[in-house]
């Protein structure tokens, strides 16, 4: 009746793909596998991965599958070509954690203070364990701050 449409109530999909067009929106939904938070917005919308990379098509998928490999099928991606010791290779896929503060169990943390003007190395704070999840040494504060 001359009025413009309605804009759809999720986004466009990032790229074609079969499984978007049952999935759609499945972008904006995050939750845990293996222990780890994980957001599909920047695997998908973000790094433009297709979604078989971590997922089988019905077709293929075992029963009670949710994704095609175990913990270490992510380290391809995350922290295990990562040199703690210079944060260029932590900063392509960290950025955004510069661009704010944190809840610490020091209070508001600025990693920017700490990385950008102090140049502290992430691996002075931060250790890869296990499965290349990232631990806090919450001792390294000591070094600059008191208890």
């Amino acid at each position: 009746r001359g009025l413009a449409p309605l804009p759809r109530p999720w986004p466009e999909p990032p790229y074609e793909s079969p499984c978007l067009e049952c999935h759609e929106g499945i972008e904006e939904r995050s939750g845990e596998i293996f222990g780890r938070r994980h957001a599909h917005a920047k695997h998908v919308v973000e790094q433009k991965i297709d979604c078989e990379r971590c997922h089988r098509t019905h077709e293929e998928k075992p029963e009670g599958e949710v994704v095609r490999f175990d913990a270490s099928g992510c380290e391809s991606c995350h922290h295990r070509a990562a040199d703690l010791r210079r944060p260029a290779t932590c900063v392509p896929c960290h950025a955004d954690i510069q661009k704010g503060t944190v809840e610490s169990f020091r209070g508001k943390f600025s990693h920017s203070v700490h990385v950008e003007d102090e140049e502290i190395a992430c691996g002075t704070c931060h250790v890869t364990a296990a499965g290349g999840v990232l631990g806090l040494q919450r001792e390294a504060c000591v070094e600059c701050h008191d208890e």
